[in-house]
């Protein structure tokens, strides 16, 4: 394995009962990828996450992390939606840093300190009391992005973070994560059905239908989409960048 990798992902299958929901899945995580995974509704692409993560046991196959890499999640659902939901910003951050506190889940002055540096680098420092209820759908987003970070992840997963919000909170969101990207080298792996809204801020497109059917650069992405048979009804043909479609 490259010096390179964070994580091997070799020929994993995955089920549910006896529904096979992802099939001889193999590729490698690098250091500083901004990956989009991307594919139709129920193709397996929060399965895979799912798996990546240890949420979901695989039945086949292996997936080899480097020792040491922390992951930082942003999931689909969250259920903070709820205006009644009584936690204010800052209390959400901290809990990304009950995982490394173990037992110990009281925070101390330098916790605060994490947190209010968090909140600062997506501009929520202003919001650090209110309720994240009351906030809209960009800066909910925005303060989950800051829990999924304060616990300082190598790999951050996000499932269809952009799904709710409108063009210009969705841009916003678009750039924190290619900042964070290319200055802090933070690997990122998001998941969306709508490719096109990513092209310019991740440069590597994964494209899942149970199998891996693709996985190169959006340039190659874009030519063989269109005229690839198998993109469009879904034969697991695989193809990988610098191969010919």
């Amino acid at each position: 394995m490259s010096k390179d990798v964070l994580v091997n992902v070799d020929d994993i299958s995955v089920k549910y009962g006896q529904h096979l929901a992802l099939s001889h899945i193999h590729f490698d995580i690098n250091q500083g990828d901004f990956i989009t995974l991307v594919g139709v509704n129920g193709s397996g692409k929060t399965t895979l996450a799912k798996s990546l993560l240890g949420l979901k046991r695989i039945a086949s196959g292996r997936i080899t992390w480097v020792n040491g890499q922390k992951v930082g999640y942003l999931p689909q659902h969250t259920g903070l939606e709820n205006r009644h939901f009584p936690a204010t910003v800052a209390e959400v951050v901290a809990t990304g840093l009950i995982k490394d506190k173990g037992r110990h889940t009281w925070f101390n002055k330098d916790d605060r300190k994490r947190v209010k540096k968090m909140l600062k680098l997506f501009g929520m420092q202003d919001m650090a009391k209110k309720r994240i209820g009351n906030l809209s759908g960009g800066q909910q987003q925005r303060v989950l992005l800051a829990r999924s970070m304060v616990m300082t992840p190598d790999l951050l997963i996000l499932d269809e973070p952009t799904s709710a919000l409108d063009q210009t909170s969705r841009d916003k969101f678009l750039k924190v994560l290619k900042k964070l990207n290319t200055e802090q080298n933070l690997t990122i792996i998001l998941i969306t059905h709508d490719v096109a809204s990513i092209e310019g801020y991740a440069n590597r497109v994964l494209y899942l239908d149970k199998h891996l059917l693709f996985d190169g650069s959006f340039k190659k992405f874009f030519e063989t989409q269109p005229f690839s048979p198998f993109i469009h009804t879904h034969q697991p043909r695989y193809v990988k960048e610098g191969e010919t479609s």
